[in-house]
């Protein structure tokens, strides 16, 4: 049996656009593949992202027999800090922090699609409620005001509001790496974010922070020639699937460049555009009433036009089984299609007629409006 097993979340709670991210699925194969374990140490420094993935964790962690010790190194907030109460223990760094707020969530579509949206946004707030609450011995309505207000608590008073059970002993704190851009992004979205926070990652946003040459935000910590060896039958396991990649410890060889805001820049305009591709074809696929088929075209990361095309030709592909004859600029010279898509046919065919450039696809998807 294993003495330990450890378990860093410093990412984004949940899989992201790009597949990055700390799972519940993650965590769970690394518990599967660990097997029976004398304890679990759990270091969060994680903004916080899916609140069901968040639930998910928890309950892994509080089922599992081991008994589990949770170090907030840096940032346990959202579901980031509902995954930190599973700990047995919880032992706050220096200088960290502990958010607590009510779960958010988007949707594109009609009033009932939003109306349902918010009864399920509701349910898991009360769902927080209750482990905050048994977590800090207070009552549920005093959990819930902290909720509401988007609560930010440093070391010390997560600590005394019983949300921790103690500081970090010298040699027991992980040394803080950067989160990830996408994680620093969702930070700057919280309202009641700390001046103190906020200036820090906007001095890592401009490059006046970086992290040490060679070490990417993702990696292990690299132990220093005087810092203690894991103990023998302790290993670390990394919760994100990412390839480490090692600093450069050859002599003459040179570490890799420190990141630069031009990088970041970059880094911010993919995040947008993914979600102006994502945004447009929801929009279309809701549209024509393909919601499943836009849903998997955005998985498969295929660009805007093509799965807007793809999208319209499935629409035509469904009005044509519906029992309507083959329809097209052809039909016309061998006569008018009879059946129910003879008027359809007809209307798309004038509007191709007074548009110069429009398909007869996209002709037929107006006649159909």
């Amino acid at each position: 049996m294993r003495d330990e097993l450890e378990l860093d979340i410093y990412d984004v709670i949940g899989g992201d656009w790009f597949g990055e991210g700390v799972t519940a699925k993650s965590i769970k194969a690394l518990l599967d593949k660990a097997g029976d374990v004398r304890r679990i140490v759990l270091r969060i420094n994680s903004p916080g992202g899916s609140a069901l993935d968040g639930v998910a964790i928890y309950n892994l962690l509080k089922q599992h027999k081991a008994p589990v010790k949770v170090y907030v190194d840096g940032i346990a907030a959202s579901a980031a800090s509902l995954v930190a109460m599973a700990g047995d223990e919880i032992v706050m760094g220096e200088g960290a922090f502990l958010m607590i707020h009510n779960a958010g969530g988007f949707v594109v579509g009609t009033s009932d699609d939003m109306l349902a949206m918010a009864e399920i946004l509701q349910k898991l707030d009360g769902e927080y409620v209750k482990i905050y609450a048994k977590r800090a011995g207070i009552g549920a309505d005093e959990a819930r005001a902290l909720q509401d207000a988007e609560t930010w608590m440093t070391a010390e008073e997560a600590i005394a509001a019983g949300f921790a059970d103690r500081m970090a002993g010298e040699g027991e704190s992980a040394k803080k790496t950067q989160p990830e851009a996408s994680a620093r992004a969702r930070l700057f979205a919280y309202k009641n974010i700390p001046e103190s926070l906020r200036a820090i990652f906007e001095k890592q946003e401009s490059g006046a922070v970086k992290p040490p040459a060679g070490q990417t935000v993702q990696d292990k910590e690299t132990p220093m020639p005087d810092q203690e060896k894991p103990a023998e039958g302790r290993e670390t396991e990394e919760a994100g699937a990412v390839e480490e990649r090692p600093v450069a410890e050859a002599a003459g060889t040179e570490a890799a460049p420190e990141p630069t805001a031009d990088v970041q820049a970059t880094v911010d305009a993919a995040i947008a555009g993914e979600r102006e591709r994502v945004n447009a074809i929801t929009a279309k696929a809701r549209e024509l009433n393909l919601v499943a088929l836009g849903e998997k075209l955005s998985r498969d990361g295929v660009a805007a036009a093509a799965a807007i095309d793809q999208l319209k030709d499935a629409a035509i592909k469904a009005f044509q089984a519906s029992g309507a004859p083959p329809v097209g600029p052809d039909a016309e010279q061998a006569g008018a299609p009879k059946g129910p898509g003879a008027a359809l046919n007809a209307k798309a065919l004038e509007l191709q007629a007074k548009t110069p450039g429009l398909s007869y696809r996209d002709a037929l998807l107006k006649a159909s409006e």
